[in-house]
Parts: structure tokens; C-alpha cells; sequence
């Protein structure tokens, strides 16, 4: 069952007053627990959303990197537990769950299944495979330096994505800026004059007009669609998946995200047959790393084809969604017995496209970002001064 992050206030038999956060199914069964270990006077409340202790994804790769470590050293894993227990850090709230579990005699496996909004089913199937094998600390290398990889490639894409769109947002503030505040002041200047405006400065004024009167209802409305939409997506899978084809579709950005996409697929894909996971297992894990329903539904086809008896490149062919060169990539690995050595191949090859794509979009939006920023600024500059320039050159 899933735990949940608690923070409880207790005093200890020695009469000290303690505060520490704890996973547990419940605020009940922690209480109870908490009442074994001698605390008493304990109030309990769930720690929830914002204010939780939040445990990020590169914390969990620490934690796999370095419990690698200690097993490869040769520590036991509850000694190891121990030591990483004791070093600071967001997993404090969480380990003692693990240590406490193991102790008792589940598996790591099992303990991790405890907490999955931080170990994914991929995560704990490939411990639960490393355990079984005796290769525990070669499996958390190979999870660590995939998870290292997938952290660098969402910050390649974030990096592609991140520049266009806080331009986007100055441009959008400074406009909304000059439109409701500025543009007014001058409106009052221009009607002293008693002169005909010109047809750019009208369309402006009565834009900002409209803004002011309508502008926080516009953006209440916009806020409540989008809110609903976003609630829909969660709901229906039809509108995920058409949402996530619209994404694919997209020029430039769509091409990135899909090559991101092919990166983690060969990857994880790779990952999982090097800890001796049969390709049929692998599949369905595979499609649940994925958050685009697009790939999902290709990955559920190619499986059916898979189970046809078809060879896996074939299975991805028929699903007509990846691309040819991944598709004979994978025919060579597949045909020499070389299929998660070819997938490592096919990973590096899409990164490093995907690495030059950033780097080109990145010096050629960087110009253009600046420039549709100066045309929406000086445009309303201009809509603001032109008046001005036309009453000089009268007078």
C-alpha cells in the first residue's frame, strides 16, 4: 500500500521533545508505531502538497548512486541503509521506513513498492531483478547512470524551450504594462487636443479600452478553460491523446520532444535487458515510462505484434511510428545478438542530434526572441508618440 509523508511532534522516554517526518500508510498506524518506540504526547498531521519535505528525482538518483557504492565496498544493505540515513538530506523521511521493512524481512523490492510517487514500477522491477540474480549493485549502477541521462536530457530540453518562453512572458508583461497604464495617460493628453488621431493610435487605444473593461474577465475565463481542459486531459485518454499528438505535431518543438522521447525509449529499453529482463516483460513496463499516450499506444502495438512471434524491429515497424533508421538499428542488433548494445548506439546518435537541434534553435531564436520583443514594444511606441510627431509637424 502507498505511504504518506507525516510530520509528528513526540516526546521521547527520556523526556525529550522531538520533531521528524515519517512515511506511513496512515496517521493511525504511525501513532501506534510511534507508541512501540516509547514516544508519547504524539500529534500527527499529513504533510501535504507545497509544504511537504519534497523528495526531486535527482535526489533519488543520489540515493542510488551512493547505495551502489556502499554494496559494491561490500557494506550489508541495512548497514548501508544506516550510513545513508544518518547524512542529511530530503530521503531522511523515508529510509527508516525502508530499513524498518527490510528488517523485518521484505526484500528492497517490496520496501520501495511503499512509495511509489518516488520508485516507478520500472525502478522496482529492476531491483526486484537484481536481487534475485545477485547482482543488486551492478543493477543500482546501471539505474543511477540511466537516471543520471535522463536528467541531463530533460534539462537539454528544457534548455531548448525554456529562453523562447520567458521572452514570450516579458513581451506579453511589458505590453499589458504600456496598454492598461501608459496608453490611458496619453488618451487624456490627446483628447486636450481635439484633433483627429491617426488610425494606428485609435486601434490601440481602443484595444486598451477593451483591456481594462474586459481584460480580468478575459483572463478569468481563459484560466477557468484551460483549468477545465487540463482536468479533462487527466480524465480522458482520448483527449490526452489527441493533445499529445498535437504536441508531436508541432514544428521544431515537436521534433524535439519526440527525439527526447526516442532517447528514453532506447535507453530504458536498454537498461532493462541489460539487468536480464525478457523483451516481452520489458515492453509494457517500457510503455509506462512514457508520458505521451502516442507512444504508449505504439508500444501496445508493437506488443501484440511481439507476441505473434514477430522479430521486436518488425513489431516497431508495424506500429508506424518510429523512425527508419531506429527501425534497422535495431534489425543489426537484433540479427547479431547485440540488441541492447545497438539500443545504447541509437540513444547516443539521437542525443547528439538532439544536442546540436538546442544548440541551433538556441542561437537562432535568441535573435528573432529579441526582435518580435522590440516590434510589440516599439510598435505601441510608436501608436503612443505618433500623435505627437503629427500635432509638431502641424505646428
Amino acid at each position: 500500500m502507498k505511504k504518506h509523508c507525516f510530520v509528528w511532534i513526540g516526546i521521547s522516554s527520556n523526556g525529550q521533545k522531538l520533531k521528524a517526518q515519517s512515511y506511513e500508510i496512515n496517521a493511525d498506524l504511525l501513532k501506534i508505531k510511534l507508541s512501540k518506540q516509547g514516544f508519547h504526547h504524539v500529534k500527527v498531521r499529513r504533510q501535504l502538497g507545497f509544504f511537504a519535505n519534497k523528495i526531486r528525482y535527482k535526489d533519488i538518483t543520489y540515493f542510488t548512486r551512493q547505495l551502489f557504492i556502499m554494496l559494491k565496498a561490500g557494506l550489508p544493505l541495512l548497514k548501508a541503509l544506516d550510513v545513508l540515513n544518518s547524512s542529511s538530506g530530503p530521503l531522511q523521511s523515508i529510509i527508516p521506513a525502508l530499513y524498518k521493512d527490510i528488517e523485518e524481512g521484505k526484500s528492497l523490492a517490496d520496501s520501495l513498492q511503499s512509495f511509489p510517487q518516488h520508485f516507478d514500477c520500472l525502478f522496482c522491477q529492476l531491483i526486484k531483478l537484481g536481487e534475485l540474480a545477485g547482482i543488486l549493485d551492478s543493477v543500482l549502477m546501471r539505474l543511477a547512470e540511466h537516471r543520471e541521462k535522463i536528467e541531463s536530457l530533460k534539462k537539454s530540453v528544457f534548455k531548448a524551450l525554456a529562453y523562447p518562453c520567458m521572452v514570450l512572458i516579458i513581451a506579453i508583461c511589458i505590453s499589458l504594462a504600456l496598454l492598461i497604464f501608459i496608453v490611458p495617460q496619453f488618451q487624456t493628453l490627446f483628447a486636450e487636443f481635439n484633433a483627429p488621431l491617426p488610425l494606428f493610435t485609435q486601434a490601440v487605444i481602443s484595444f486598451s479600452e477593451a483591456l481594462k473593461q474586459y481584460g480580468l474577465s478575459l483572463g478569468l475565463g481563459w484560466a477557468v478553460i484551460l483549468a477545465g481542459i487540463i482536468r479533462l486531459k487527466k480524465r480522458s485518454n482520448k483527449l490526452k491523446q489527441a493533445w499529445d499528438k498535437l504536441i508531436l505535431a508541432l514544428p521544431i518543438v515537436g521534433q524535439l520532444i519526440e527525439k527526447a522521447l526516442l532517447i528514453r525509449l532506447s535507453r530504458t529499453l536498454s537498461l532493462m535487458l541489460n539487468a536480464g529482463m525478457p523483451l516481452s516483460q520489458a515492453i509494457p513496463l517500457l510503455s509506462r515510462t512514457f508520458n505521451n499516450q502516442v507512444y504508449q499506444f505504439a508500444m501496445a502495438k508493437s506488443l501484440e505484434q511481439l507476441k505473434q512471434g514477430r522479430p521486436f524491429y518488425q513489431a516497431l515497424q508495424q506500429s508506424g511510428r518510429f523512425p527508419t533508421l531506429l527501425i534497422q538499428m535495431l534489425q543489426i542488433g537484433e540479427e547479431s545478438g547485440k540488441l541492447e548494445c545497438m539500443l545504447d548506439k541509437a540513444a547516443n546518435l539521437y542525443q547528439e542530434e538532439l544536442d546540436h537541434a538546442v544548440d541551433m534553435l538556441k542561437e537562432l531564436l535568441e535573435p528573432c526572441m529579441m526582435a518580435l520583443l522590440g516590434l510589440i514594444v516599439g510598435s505601441l511606441v510608436i501608436a503612443i508618440y505618433l500623435p505627437i510627431f503629427n500635432l509638431a509637424g502641424v505646428m
